[in-house]
């Protein structure tokens, strides 16, 4: 079974870091578990001016709870994707700009390479995350692809679900019930496609004896589940990673790209 006993904190020491850190904090407390939080050190030791403050401002917030402060010298990517690894965490929880496919490509989002490689859920939202600290987390939302990964994905949100005393709901989007331009609609096929689809996937909620709510809808997943997220009032969205292993998985990144467009924090299994 997933564990939840352990949050690895990235902190720039920017301001956005305060509100990862009452974020952070109030998720431990639900979960029952430690905080570890992580500055990768690009500058001068010891710590200076204003990151100083905001590591004292941190250490603050975190001296009522089970909660470290970590710094190790690196690139920030390379530093949390180790010391997650190290740490043996069981999540890490950091906040995204949201930065764009090309920009990602570049490495211009150490969030993106982070979810992409690290061997924990990655926990995301965009900017900051102060005003998740205090909603309380009540609907979850799990992204099946029907997948052998599914059952990963699958496992870790009935899990968390069950932790947290939270409802779950599974969706799956499927391109092949949306009619194609210029091809004749046939309601038979259809009709087979989602059976095909409801009866794979409730396959997966048997072997792993889930018992959730299973929606399948039409489309792209990019445009589907942002939208019932947002027509659901859902508190938090999980799903698996897509394949990055050539140059438009890594474009892609369906996980990195919910984030983006999603208004509830994303965890990427």
């Amino acid at each position: 079974m997933p564990g939840f006993d352990k949050i690895l904190v990235p902190v720039d020491l920017s301001a956005a870091s305060i509100g990862a850190a009452h974020y952070a904090l109030a998720l431990a407390d639900a979960l029952g578990a430690e905080v570890a939080f992580l500055h990768a050190l690009g500058g001068e030791w010891p710590l200076a001016g204003e990151q100083r403050c905001m590591r004292n401002r941190i250490q603050r917030l975190a001296s009522q709870s089970p909660a470290r402060f970590l710094v190790r010298e690196g690139s920030p990517a390379e530093v949390i994707i180790e010391t997650a690894k190290n740490e043996k965490a069981d999540l890490i929880l950091m906040p995204t700009c949201g930065a764009p496919a090309l920009l990602r490509l570049a490495g211009c989002s150490v969030t993106a390479k982070v979810m992409r490689d690290a061997r924990c859920p990655v926990w995301s939202a965009r900017g900051d995350l102060e005003s998740y600290a205090a909603r309380p987390i009540r609907k979850i939302l799990c992204g099946l692809t029907g997948a052998a990964s599914s059952a990963v994905v699958l496992r870790f949100a009935a899990a968390l679900s069950k932790k947290l005393s939270a409802g779950l709901t599974l969706i799956h989007a499927e391109r092949a019930l949306v009619p194609a331009p210029r091809i004749p609609y046939d309601p038979q096929y259809r009709s087979h496609v989602r059976k095909m689809v409801v009866e794979e996937l409730a396959g997966i909620q048997d072997r792993e004896g889930v018992a959730a709510e299973l929606r399948v809808e039409g489309g792209n997943a990019l445009s589907v589940v942002p939208a019932a997220v947002d027509g659901m009032g859902v508190d938090l969205l999980i799903v698996g990673r897509s394949s990055t292993e050539t140059l438009m998985g890594r474009l892609r990144m369906t996980g990195f790209e919910l984030v983006r467009r999603t208004s509830c924090p994303v965890v990427c299994v």
